[in-house]
């Protein structure tokens, strides 16, 4: 039998100006089936400040060029409703939740709060705002190089996946995220789970493929393993898009460095760019 999660907390980062609905939902179910803590986080951007164009003030305002008052005020409209939205759908099912909002949040901030949580769960395509201590525009492939506990990533609506690719490339890191995934989700022990060999090489080492086997089967009640074979990019890529729209993808990294050219370039953001699926991310920090 399947024990129980024992994960208690969970941290969302927002765009607090962007819509958010279907990542309030995946993340209220998943914490109301696990009795979890939600903490969310609404970053906004600074103040918008346009800068006069025109010479004249009648052709500026027929030009809108000021209406950067109007863009600030919209995104206080949203974020007032997506606030209204978390607590609301946090409430309907007794889920408990606390936030915060902020524009003067750092980067090392945002990754120190993963220290204390068990779980990030985000949209894989988001860009957050520049704020007054984070300058720059930056997407979330930019915390997790540094984070120190694993990111869940969705582009649609997941409650629950209907298929989980579990990637093994006989390293530490796959492994470590395989694990971590197993321990954050047992009650997803029973979905369909197909563990995929990644190898550069076709040859597969006999004891690994015994350990991991045997590490599986008492994780997963329905197990299966294939093997990627060619281009690793292009074949995972259709491996994920032929088992369904509702899909996630668990794969690990190697430590902070590798693990940021990792999410920046390689196989998760092929995932991203080409298919609807989920991506559960873990890497162990370096010592």
């Amino acid at each position: 039998m399947l024990m129980r999660s024992r994960m208690k907390k969970i941290f969302l980062i927002f765009n607090g100006s962007r819509p958010i609905g279907h990542i309030v939902s995946s993340a209220v179910e998943i914490a109301r089936v696990d009795n979890a803590l939600l903490h969310a986080i609404f970053l906004m951007p600074v103040a918008y400040k346009p800068v006069p164009e025109f010479p004249f003030v009648t052709d500026q305002l027929l030009s809108g060029a000021i209406s950067g008052r109007y863009v600030e005020q919209d995104n206080e409209v949203a974020l007032e409703n997506n606030i209204r939205m978390f607590k609301d759908a946090c409430s309907a099912v007794n889920v408990a939740y606390k936030l915060s909002t902020g524009k003067n949040i750092s980067l090392g901030e945002l990754i120190q709060h993963s220290v204390y949580s068990d779980l990030i769960i985000a949209d894989t395509k988001t860009d957050f705002p520049e704020t007054t201590l984070l300058p720059h525009i930056f997407s979330f492939n930019d915390l997790l190089a540094g984070v120190h506990c694993p990111v869940l990533l969705i582009q649609d609506e997941m409650k629950k996946p209907d298929q989980i690719i579990l990637c093994y490339d006989g390293s530490v890191a796959s492994m470590y995220a395989l694990k971590m995934f197993s321990y954050l989700f047992p009650e997803w022990g029973s979905v369909p789970t197909c563990l995929l060999y990644v190898f550069a090489k076709k040859k597969i080492q006999s004891e690994y493929k015994e350990n991991i086997v045997d590490w599986l089967v008492r994780h997963f009640t329905r197990p299966e393993s294939d093997l990627i074979k060619g281009d690793i990019k292009k074949e995972l890529v259709t491996f994920v898009n032929n088992s369904g729209n509702n899909t996630l993808v668990v794969m690990g990294a190697y430590g902070r460095a590798t693990a940021s050219r990792l999410f920046r370039k390689t196989l998760s953001d092929k995932i991203v760019e080409e298919t609807r699926a989920a991506i559960f991310i873990a890497h162990e920090t370096e010592n």
